[in-house]
This record gives C-alpha cells, structure tokens and sequence, in this order.
C-alpha cells in the first residue's frame, strides 16, 4: 500500500505560494529577486512626435488641409504638414527639446502653441481654430 503524502516531507510551504484571490487567482512557484536585465536591444527606434487633431468648433467640423509647423526653439529648425480628411496631424523624428506649433488655414486665425516640450511623445489633441470674420 503506498504511503500518504506528507506535507512537510515535500516542503510545499518553501515551494508554493498562494496568491490572494481576489488580484490573481492562482497558485504559483515562489517569487524570485534573480536581477537580471533585458536581452534584447533596439536599434533605429523613431524619435519623438507631435500629434494633434485641428477643428474649427463654431461649425463643429474638422479642418482637413491645415499647415501645422513645428519650430524647435533651440535650433529654429522647422518641420511641417497638413492635416487630413480628419483633421489630423503626425509631424514625427524630432529631437528632444521645447518646439513652437503652429496652425494655419485660409481664412482661419493662426493659433500658436508655446513651449511644448518632447521628453516624451506628445498628443495635443483637439486644437480649435477660428474663422475669420469676413
């Protein structure tokens, strides 16, 4: 007849954890602190962006054809766009650093957005723009 298992004679308790249930419910091998550091490096990653939607909010529409400009304040390099069907632009491979954006439309008033800084990548999101009263 085989003989029962004993808990302590396969030292389950140093084994196994059991997790709480209600954040994760299950059991598990124990924790281990093993220090180690990722494998895999990234080459030729893209630089930072500025994104944003233009609308002009009276009429409640996009603004399809809009310039966007983006200036770097440092070295007053300039990159530019226009918006697409909806409104939206995606003016990628900027250096880290603080920019000037600017939107322009015919027959729209320019709106200028300061100091938006690329430490990480940026979304604007909706930036309204007004028409010019004829």
């Amino acid at each position: 007849m085989p003989k029962p298992i004993d808990e302590e004679e396969l030292n389950i308790k140093e084994r196994i954890e059991v997790v709480d249930s209600e954040k994760a419910p299950y059991i598990g091998l124990p924790k281990r602190n093993i220090q180690t550091k990722p494998r895999v490096y990234y080459i030729g990653l893209p630089k930072r962006f500025i994104a944003g939607s233009v609308y002009d909010p009276e009429d409640d529409e996009c603004i399809e054809g809009a310039t966007v400009t983006v200036m770097s304040e440092e070295t007053k390099e300039i990159y530019a766009t226009k918006t697409d069907n909806y409104g939206d632009f995606w003016i990628h491979g900027l250096k880290i650093g603080v920019y000037t954006v600017t939107v322009e439309k015919e027959n729209y008033f320019p709106k200028e957005i300061k100091n938006v800084s690329t430490e990480k990548d940026v979304n604007l999101g909706d930036i309204a723009i007004y028409k010019k009263k004829a």
